[in-house]
């Protein structure tokens, strides 16, 4: 299996001409440079490597399912038939989605994954490819489908694996965040990522005034609970002059909504938070906000790869590292 880590092109092109299945995470003009082959592949430049927390434009992050893969297929969609997704996976295996950041096929899917067809038949994970911060508005996140060479910037890509029988995937979630039990309760009125009208504890009141009078910090999110499981929705930015607040991912009606509590150590609450027994970890991802806020360039966690613009784990993610695990059954 080749090692989990950032890798010069020279390297990764010899890699796809091994025909490793696998993958890649890195700058769009890296990936592009990429000859065809059993891949498919995000832009992003922020990662966490074996030597710690880094922006790279130089280099990419490889993610190598060869060992396991006793077949696959690759696959690109659209918002019209990406709800199809779930339904070509393999009997036992996993399916790996790439979304291109702030396109209305990234809406879609928050908004419909937990209704696919087979949703659970496969773990289904991923992760929102993204661009340097500081372009945003400018430059645009890109999907490539490494087997036929397309690349995209408002479709998606899946890779399928099968897996031997002895073998079955998992994926798993670390959330840093907890909801503050004394929050108040916040429900939206509509499902979307700019949001200014909500309901507080039941009344009506604006979203921003709310935050605002409290000087809510954006490297915080609002939680909701779904079903046991703690979904972070991360705050963008917040207007004063429209009285709105902008979330990375849609927030949705009909859940309801708290404030996290402040976390004084981001690093250090990974690694605790992180299981001891991860069985085989495949592949894992974490969010650029908590590459940002936790100040994570240099420093070390332990699970390592990309960092998304959001994180898939059968529905859209924030603020979240997800995990896949191969256990031998």
């Amino acid at each position: 299996m080749i090692k989990k880590k950032l890798y010069p092109v020279e390297e990764v092109c010899q890699f796809i001409r091994q025909g490793k299945k696998m993958v890649l995470s890195g700058d769009e003009r890296l990936l592009r440079q990429l000859p065809k082959g059993n891949w498919i592949g995000g832009s992003t430049p922020y990662f966490m490597d074996r030597e710690g927390g880094t922006c790279s434009h130089d280099l990419i992050f490889v993610d190598d399912f060869t060992p396991y893969a006793l077949n696959f297929k690759i696959m690109s969609f659209n918002r019209q038939n990406l709800p199809m997704v779930t339904s070509n996976g393999f009997s036992n295996g996993f399916i790996f989605l790439i979304l291109p950041f702030a396109k209305p096929i990234v809406f879609d899917f928050t908004l419909h994954s937990l209704s696919y067809a087979d949703i659970f038949k496969n773990p289904l994970l991923g992760f929102v490819a993204g661009i340097d911060l500081d372009q945003i508005g400018v430059a645009e996140a890109c999907v490539f489908n490494g087997l036929t060479g397309q690349v995209s910037a408002d479709g998606a890509v899946a890779l399928f694996v099968e897996l031997p029988d002895h073998y079955i995937a998992r994926v798993e979630i670390i959330n840093i965040f907890d909801q503050d039990p004394g929050s108040d309760e916040i429900h939206f009125l509509t499902d979307s990522n700019v949001q200014s009208e909500c309901l507080i504890n039941g009344r009506p009141a604006n979203i921003y005034d709310y935050l605002a009078d409290r000087n809510w910090s954006l490297q915080l999110p609002l939680i909701a609970n779904c079903s046991g499981a703690f979904i972070n929705r991360d705050l963008q930015a917040m207007d004063e002059k429209n009285r709105s607040v902008t979330f990375f991912a849609p927030v949705m009606r009909g859940e309801t909504y708290k404030l996290a509590v402040p976390i004084d150590n981001y690093s250090k609450t990974f690694v605790e938070r992180s299981p001891v027994n991860t069985g085989e970890v495949m592949y894992s991802c974490n969010c650029v906000s908590n590459y940002v806020y936790g100040k994570l360039n240099g420093k070390k966690i332990s699970l390592l790869g990309g960092m998304g613009f959001g994180e898939i784990a059968y529905q859209l993610l924030n603020m979240t590292q997800i995990y896949l695990a191969i256990d031998e059954i």
